[in-house]
């Protein structure tokens, strides 16, 4: 393979911007994360399974321990998106301007 003289390697490689936006975006995911399993495990679950007296529901209301636990799944599948999303763009930004199939299968 010819180097040819104005070849540039440094154009490979796109500017480095700063992403502290990224990386407080996935530390706020995963607070909605932790958020998430909190309240779908203790609110939920314990609620379902008779507890009631620790999360001051009136006894018997399977009702409000059901919304409880579909409240906390939905936030944890939202904690888990955006955390998921945001580091995508993180690793993103330090990767080779070239086409992802001539990446590595680990790279894509």
């Amino acid at each position: 393979m010819k180097i040819y003289d104005s070849f540039d390697i440094r154009r490979l490689r796109p500017k480095i911007q700063s992403n502290w936006h990224l990386h407080l975006a996935a530390s706020f995911a995963a607070l909605l994360v932790i958020v998430g399993l909190l309240l779908a495990g203790a609110g939920g679950v314990v609620g379902l399974f008779g507890h009631f007296l620790a999360f001051s529901l009136p006894s018997g209301n399977h009702s409000g321990s059901a919304i409880l636990l579909v409240a906390g799944l939905l936030v944890l599948w939202l904690g888990i998106y955006l955390w998921r999303r945001s580091r995508r763009r993180i690793h993103q930004a330090l990767s080779l301007n070239i086409a992802s199939h001539l990446l590595k299968k680990y790279n894509r």
